[in-house]
């Protein structure tokens, strides 16, 4: 691996933290590291992120950065059942960082598959998020999406879609079903609020 594809990685680590954090799990002071720390962690092959947010919430991110095959349904099993088993959670959230994008076959493998996420680490070198461009999105808690479909009068089914293969979708963790608030900035209207339900 030359300098730059381990600056960034290094980078790429950096924004599964700030995503990890967006998603609410705390992630230790320590966690947060300069180049020369994350070569030392990137030597001794440690760089997996575990997070507990609470007793049914945890999180394991796995950086896939050595593994350069296409993704198989088995090797998908293997590993998961893995890292499960190495934390002792079946129910274990898992986001894998790999160094290709996943293909359409694995796309689809992940729909049957609880829990499981992946990422190509090209994709979020850089935060999605932090581009000037895109609006703000929030996740709505299941009270606040009984409030809105009351408040509009509507159901899920009748909010415009967001793609949950959208960029800020997959940060997010957004799931189908979910709704998302989009507070968007105009000089002409201010602040204005769009939702989206999640397919």
């Amino acid at each position: 691996m030359d300098y730059q594809e381990k600056k960034n990685l290094y980078n790429c680590r950096k924004t599964v933290l700030e995503m990890l954090e967006d998603r609410k799990y705390t992630v230790p002071e320590n966690f947060h590291i300069d180049f020369e720390n994350f070569l030392i962690l990137l030597e001794e092959n440690n760089l997996d992120i575990y997070l507990i947010k609470d007793e049914e919430d945890s999180i394991y991110v796995r950086f896939m950065y050595d593994f350069n095959k296409n993704l198989t349904k088995k090797d998908l099993d293997a590993i998961t059942e893995e890292i499960r088993t190495e934390t002792d959670n079946p129910e274990l959230k898992i986001i894998l960082i790999m160094k290709n994008a996943p293909s359409k076959t694995n796309i689809e493998m992940l729909d049957k598959i609880k829990n499981v996420e992946i990422f190509c680490q090209d994709y979020i070198t850089f935060n999605p998020t932090h581009n000037r461009l895109v609006p703000k999105h929030i996740l709505l808690s299941k009270e606040e999406e009984v409030a809105l479909l009351k408040r509009y009068h509507c159901t899920k089914a009748q909010l415009p879609k967001l793609s949950r293969s959208d960029p800020i979708a997959k940060y997010y963790g957004m799931k189908p079903g979910d709704i998302c608030q989009i507070i968007r900035n105009s000089i002409s209207m201010g602040e204005t609020n769009y939702y989206r339900h999640i397919r």
